[in-house]
């Protein structure tokens, strides 16, 4: 694959983008991105974004001060013993939100961030 490496000069005193350069080599290409050290943040995963966003959470809990997951699961490899919808209870968790009303579930997240911010 051919690519163009645009020189790091260029974004030098860039107005606007206080951020330090951070880099990843991925396929033998450079990939620049941004890490701020965000902490305390909520997630709000819903369906198949909590594939990947309860993943998210794993790799960094110490980024994370609450969590809001809706009709998603993060797979174990584990087969459920009953069919059907099956689910798990975490320990500690608020409550479990159906994707059955958009407007509601809406609401609701918005409530239990605001509760909990």
């Amino acid at each position: 694959m051919k690519s163009l490496r645009t020189p790091d000069e260029r974004f030098e005193n860039l107005p606007g983008y206080p951020f330090e350069p951070h880099y990843a080599q991925v396929d033998g290409l450079r990939l620049h991105y941004v890490d701020e050290g965000l902490r305390d943040l909520t997630l709000v995963c819903q369906d198949w974004g909590g594939l990947i966003g309860l993943r998210l959470v794993a790799e960094h809990p110490d980024r994370f001060a609450r969590v809001v997951v809706a009709n998603t699961l993060l797979p174990t490899g584990e087969l459920p013993e009953d069919v059907g919808q099956p689910h798990t209870t975490i320990a500690n968790a608020g409550h479990f939100l159906q994707e059955d009303a958009g407007e509601e579930l809406a609401r609701a997240v918005v409530d239990f961030i605001a509760r909990n911010a």
